[in-house]
């Protein structure tokens, strides 16, 4: 189906080769932020995407109010920083917008009347009457787009629902139709993110080598939750009770506890989503940036709830955004453009930093499938994990790296010793973890099958110490020499097992499949200087992100009177555009501190602000009681300090005095000026 007539694309051809962000806060243009804002939604495709499907179901072209209106109203508004409700969304659309551009997006439906306070009462009426009705077609608009792409059984959003008919609806489920719906609902929300991707230039887009950073973020819902055995549901049958541990899940709801607080008075259980994010982050520490850091993806689902399966359904979705047709059909989409034209590339993939909820996931649902994304994995452990995790064929894997098996005690237990046992210090801890590198086993290459990984022992080679070896104990890593430990070497002689020389050292190379402890491996040694540089850059961008889109001053996305719509696609979809406008605001940060570069490229220079040293404050000597001996009392002045004469009578400008109160007769200290008496 082509796109309708009525939506006409305003002469804007934006000649510097990229679509300026929005800004409705300073701008005084309003038409021509109007039209930056249409032309993000113009990239992300669903206007194609939901005309056809609205056109299958209605039998006849939206009127009225076409689909640009609605997502191009949306967007603006949550650009603005107002609240997402129908409300705000149809005072932007009939009384914000200028004719030029509703004609341009193919409004028809007339302006509400305004009333004032000498309208009469009829006027009053039809006032009351228009917006009634302006409301109400944008209301059911909306609900024909979400229901196109909502995953939920439980088509009845805002209602209370006895259990008789909850349970009804989810045995009547189709598992099938269910997950082509969720895919759907991706698809849509994911196509947003990216066109505020695609508004930025062409060579700041590719400057960005493919890091991303994953974590899940609480969302609330206007709903209030309830258990397995309530009688009735909850408002939103969707959401699921979200707590404040390790993988934020709660498997009984009976144990729910509204009262609850952690030691930060913040509530332990609250009822709504997790909102999964994928942000483009840097690999470097370094202060020159080259593009912001944007959300690429996310995907909103049930707290806790199989958390390996949605990040790698974002992660396969970055990968395949390069793909302009439509998910389902898999048909091109009339009207979605891609502004490189045929020169589209495939979205490179890189490191990929997580947080520990992602750390115990089985290695056939987390590890094995973002490897085969392309992505390498970095990580940080549990206590539990710290130090040895594994052996395979007489190799060591410790934290995430496979080792020789003469690798001593001390440094295989360094990381516990510094983080559980607290025995050793930073710079002692820094200093075992360089001298692994002499025992890491070398990678030799792939094996037949795609991540199987053949390995070499460091002794093995020219390097090494050694030819073929005759026993474990002749087989000693080619550099030993470490001589700045602080615990004396240790002359290391493993015992073989099972009275065998371990496979390793009997042979020149070792295979280890893909499946092999690969749930906790990754590509570099774990809290080495170059691990902290690449994971921690990635992890402060995610964070950075989630502190942003979370707070009441920027975007509020955790305030759920915001987007008082329930349901899984109501609230996903409201998110959408609320994290899309953040990345509008985040492009026209990067726009006013970049400069250009002579190949196209912008850089973003982030000089490190130089701290005063710190003093104490000056006015501070002037609440020293004068009893107060001199000697334990630092920075004291001497005049101050040697003074017998008493407080009354003393010539500084402030003095403390004993007074007593006329009316009660209490005493106490009392600061008085100079000038003023003292009692």
């Amino acid at each position: 189906m082509t796109a309708l007539p009525t939506t006409v694309r305003l002469a804007d051809p934006f000649p510097m080769g990229y679509v300026p962000p929005p800004r409705f806060e300073v701008e005084r243009d309003h038409a021509k932020t109007v039209r930056r804002v249409r032309e993000a939604v113009r990239f992300s495709g669903l206007v194609p995407f939901f005309e056809k499907r609205l056109y299958r179901r209605m039998g006849r072209p939206v009127a009225g109010i076409t689909v640009e209106a609605i997502l191009v109203t949306m967007l603006a508004v949550a650009c603005e920083r107002q609240p997402m409700l129908i409300t705000e969304f149809c005072d932007f659309l009939h009384h914000r917008l200028g004719d030029a551009d509703r004609a341009a997006m193919g409004v028809t439906r007339p302006r509400p009347l305004l009333v004032e306070a000498h309208s009469t009462p009829e006027q009053k009426k039809k006032a009351a009457l228009d917006r009634m009705a302006a409301e109400s077609q944008f209301r059911k608009r909306l609900r024909a787009m979400l229901d196109a792409i909502d995953p939920s059984p439980h088509k009845s959003k805002g209602r209370v629902l006895a259990r008789e008919i909850f349970d009804a609806a989810e045995a009547e489920a189709s598992a099938v139709d269910i997950e082509r719906r969720r895919m759907l609902l991706d698809w849509v929300c994911n196509r947003l993110l990216e066109a505020t991707w695609l508004t930025l230039p062409k060579a700041v887009r590719r400057s960005w080598n493919g890091s991303l950073a994953l974590d899940a973020t609480f969302v609330g819902t206007w709903a209030r939750g309830a258990g397995k055995k309530a009688p009735q549901t909850s408002a939103d049958p969707d959401a699921w009770w979200w707590s404040r541990n390790e993988d934020h899940f709660v498997p009984d709801p009976a144990a729910v506890n509204l009262k609850a607080v952690d030691a930060d008075g913040k509530p332990v259980y609250q009822y709504g989503y997790d909102l999964e994010l994928a942000i483009a982050g840097p690999d470097s520490p370094d202060r020159l940036r080259a593009f912001p850091f944007l959300v690429l993806g996310m995907t909103v689902h049930r707290p806790g709830t199989d958390p390996a399966k949605h990040c790698t359904d974002v992660l396969a979705g970055i990968r395949t955004r390069h793909v302009l047709t439509d998910p389902e059909t898999g048909a091109q989409l009339d009207g979605l453009v891609h502004p490189d034209g045929d020169d589209i590339r495939q979205h490179p993939a890189a490191w990929l930093a997580s947080d520990r909820a992602y750390t115990f996931q089985t290695w056939d649902k987390f590890a094995l499938p973002v490897r085969a994304l392309g992505y390498r994995p970095l990580m940080d452990y549990k206590e539990q994990d710290y130090g040895v995790q594994a052996e395979h064929k007489g190799m060591v894997l410790v934290e995430g790296r496979w080792y020789s098996p003469s690798i001593t005690k001390a440094l295989r237990e360094a990381t516990k010793d510094r983080k559980v046992r607290h025995t050793i210090d930073g710079e002692t801890y820094r200093k075992l973890i360089k001298a692994r590198e002499p025992y890491a086993m070398r990678y030799r290459g792939q094996g037949v099958d795609t991540g199987d990984a053949r390995w070499v022992c460091p002794a093995e080679g020219t390097v090494g110490t050694k030819k073929p070896p005759m026993s474990p104990c002749d087989r000693k890593p080619a550099s030993l020499v470490l001589l700045d430990l602080p615990v004396p070497r240790m002359k290391l002689r493993p015992k073989p097992v099972a009275d065998e020389i371990p496979e390793v050292c009997r042979t020149r190379e070792v295979l280890a499949l893909n499946n092999v402890h690969i749930k906790h491996q990754q590509d570099l040694p774990y809290e080495s200087q170059e691990w902290n540089d690449v994971y921690h850059s990635l992890r402060n961008t995610v964070e950075g992100a989630n502190g942003t889109l979370k707070s009441d001053a920027a975007t509020g996305i955790d305030e759920p009177g915001n987007r008082r719509s329930t349901g899984l696609a109501a609230t996903a979809f409201f998110a959408a555009f609320l994290v899309a406008a953040e990345n509008l605001r985040r492009i026209a940060d990067f726009y006013d501190a970049a400069t250009w570069n002579d190949d196209g490229t912008m850089t973003r220079d982030l000089p490190r602000k130089k701290r005063k040293p710190r003093r104490k404050a000056p006015w501070m000597k002037d609440w020293l009681p004068d009893r107060a001996d001199a000697a334990t009392v630092a920075d004291v002045p001497a005049a101050a300090a040697t003074s017998s004469t008493p407080a009354s009578t003393t010539t500084s400008s402030t003095r403390w005095s004993w007074l007593s109160c006329a009316s009660c007769g209490s005493s106490a200290y009392a600061r008085a000026r100079s000038g003023r008496p003292s009692a």
